[in-house]
């Protein structure tokens, strides 16, 4: 027999037998579709919009079900209270990260968003969680609200400008422009970051022993890592992708920290912000390892009724003064809007996903170590039974109820790996709504004709769900509005 077809015939004995014993054990799993041979349910995930397609598997599996992506185990969850249950209550088994190929060629396994559960993992998020804790985000307000009026700003000037403030808190550095090299570089980061943690979106990922299988047939040795295989082998393309992905990844992180290192005794960087912090606590003495670890921990600081929302403002606030983050308390509805917009359209519809660490029980299912976790956020937030009528936007829905409200924090995620600039995130949106809705009024578009364009509610299909750009116009909602903007970007960081 050729090398060839020995090589063939031990791959399909190899699938064969885990197929065979996946199927004998799967009275123990939770229900699921019947998969294939080989490669499992692959074949029946959608490429496009699949958190729509498993809140309709529910219907027919139950909230908590059971896929297999080429033989890796992975469990989707439909259900707010099993999230909680497995992701919050038993985060010490459930806090682990997928380790795919591609994560790893792209350099991603250092960012501590991605990096495996272990002692690097919590000395990174030692370094972050104090700098985004809740007592402390209120020393960034100032630099919030003087950002957003930058922001709003220059939107009434160019409505194309949606710029990030991101670079600003980590490093003290102000993002001139939408042209701003450092705000591009972070923007194709998050595109790349998008694509390569979503399931199956690579075959070397969703089929792993294709990797082994190349190895044997074309280079004749399993000790040689796959990142070596010749550029012009079939199907070798993720190579290339996954070295611009990593040579923009530490552009992205490497050259604003740079810029940081050189500016910050200079007192040209703006306080506070998180390495500044870092290094006081250090008192200057950061090893070469703890110069990195903080460095690839700055990186994760890099995601109808607007009517009544402004009513309130004016009523709250008036027209003399812009709104404030301490404001939150006296805007129920305006905080209704912000709850509202994260649950119609979640940025991350479906979380980043989990690994389980060790075998685990629930509901008398089995659920077997390594099995990766994904919380169907999108379907937990339209589920018609908590949300009636969940594809309209309707912020009445939560009539200021601070506890329904905070339902809608599971868009951070959940147990050990909630996003530790939480709160951070939430006065920025603050800031943001408030102030575009007290100085400006947000209207559709126009087309070639003059006509209103009314924007269609698409969006991107990788594991960050973002907005399709679409046109608007903006405009000051009065002079004074105007002037309020103008006095306060008179001394805002630029």
């Amino acid at each position: 027999m050729s090398y060839l077809n020995t090589s063939l015939a031990l791959i399909f004995g190899i699938g064969l037998f885990f197929f065979i014993t996946r199927s004998l054990s799967r009275k123990k799993l939770p229900p699921g579709p019947r998969g294939l041979p080989l490669i499992g349910n692959a074949h029946q995930v959608p490429t496009e919009t699949p958190w729509i397609s498993f809140r309709q598997w529910s219907k027919h599996y139950g909230d908590i079900i059971y896929i297999d992506l080429a033989g890796q185990p992975t469990l989707i969850i439909n259900s707010r209270k099993i999230a909680s249950d497995l992701m919050d209550k038993r985060s010490s088994i459930y806090s682990d990260r997928p380790s795919t190929e591609m994560i790893k060629l792209c350099g991603s396994d250092s960012i501590i968003t991605l990096q495996q559960y272990g002692d690097d993992w919590k000395k990174q998020r030692r370094m972050v969680a104090p700098n985004f804790a809740q007592s402390y985000v209120p020393n960034y307000y100032e630099l919030q609200e003087k950002q957003t009026a930058y922001l709003v700003r220059n939107v009434l000037q160019d409505p194309a400008t949606l710029a990030s403030k991101i670079k600003l808190t980590t490093y003290g550095y102000s993002v001139g422009s939408k042209e701003d090299v450092f705000l591009k570089n972070g923007l194709v980061a998050i595109d790349n970051f998008s694509v390569i943690t979503t399931p199956g979106a690579f075959l070397v990922d969703l089929i792993p022993i294709l990797a082994s299988s190349i190895h044997l047939l074309y280079l004749r040795t399993q000790s040689m890592p796959v990142k070596f295989l010749p550029r012009w082998m079939p199907g070798s393309d993720f190579l290339t992708y996954a070295e611009e992905c990593k040579r923009q990844l530490l552009q992205t992180c490497y050259d604003p920290y740079l810029w940081w290192k050189e500016n910050h005794n200079a007192g040209r960087a703006l306080q506070p912000n998180m390495i500044s912090n870092i290094t006081l606590k250090a008192e200057g003495k950061l090893t070469t390892e703890d110069e990195k670890q903080a460095l690839w921990a700055s990186l994760t600081m890099l995601g109808g009724g607007l009517d009544t929302a402004q009513a309130e403002i004016d009523i709250v606030i008036g027209k003399d003064r812009l709104p404030s983050i301490n404001d939150r308390p006296d805007l129920p509805y305006v905080r209704s809007v912000i709850a509202e917009s994260l649950r119609w359209a979640p940025a991350l519809p479906l979380c980043v996903p989990h690994v389980l660490s060790q075998e685990d029980i629930y509901n008398g299912y089995s659920l077997p170590k390594g099995t990766m976790v994904m919380a169907n956020i999108w379907a937990m937030f339209h589920d018609p039974e908590n949300y009636p009528d969940p594809m309209t936007f309707k912020p009445e829905r939560f009539e200021g109820d601070d506890v329904e409200m905070e339902k809608i924090s599971i868009v951070f995620g959940f147990g050990r790996r909630i996003c530790p600039g939480r709160y951070f995130a939430e006065g920025t949106l603050f800031s943001a709504i408030t102030t575009f809705l007290a100085t400006c009024d947000i209207l559709p578009g126009l087309d070639g004709a003059g006509r209103e364009v009314m924007p269609e509610a698409k969006y991107s299909s990788g594991i960050i769900s973002i907005p399709e750009e679409f046109p608007i116009r903006v405009k000051a909602r009065s002079s004074r509005a105007a002037a309020l903007l103008a006095e306060a970007t008179s001394t805002a960081y630029e």
